[in-house]
């Protein structure tokens, strides 16, 4: 069984309809590569991405269903610089801009620091952390 998740409440409140997380995501060992604003070591980086946009002040996500909320629920990570970079670019100037990222962040999961899914064919996977896991 594994450890409880940190942002288990914050998955609760949101009334799901379906598991979530999936109950396919796995612990693994894996180089990470986020985006992020200055300082890069700044815990807002490191939050959920529904948790970010609701400290930034940004309007909710247009939402698709409750696989893509359960997604914006988790950590948002590339599995590559390349990756990380050849999506943020794929947005229009004006996009990147509302978007506020600046840098990229990258640095290690473990299995002990939560549970991933796999990695897409844009570079792309989720990240639920466990309890006790700071990532910033």
């Amino acid at each position: 069984m594994n450890p409880p998740l940190k942002h288990q409440l914050l998955i609760d409140s949101q009334s799901f309809t379906i598991p979530c997380p999936d109950p396919s995501l796995f612990e693994d060992e894996k180089e990470s590569f986020r985006w992020c604003c200055e300082p890069v070591t700044d815990e807002i980086n490191f939050l959920p991405n529904l948790l970010e946009d609701e400290a930034k002040n940004k309007p909710r996500r247009l939402l698709k269903g409750d696989e893509y909320h359960c997604g914006v629920c988790a950590l948002s990570f590339f599995d590559s610089l390349l990756n990380a970079k050849k999506q943020f670019n794929k947005y229009p100037l004006n996009t990147r801009s509302k978007l506020g990222y600046t840098h990229v962040a990258t640095g290690p999961l473990s299995k002990s620091d939560g549970i991933m899914s796999s990695v897409n064919n844009k570079g792309h996977f989720l990240f639920y952390e466990y309890v006790g896991c700071d990532l910033s």
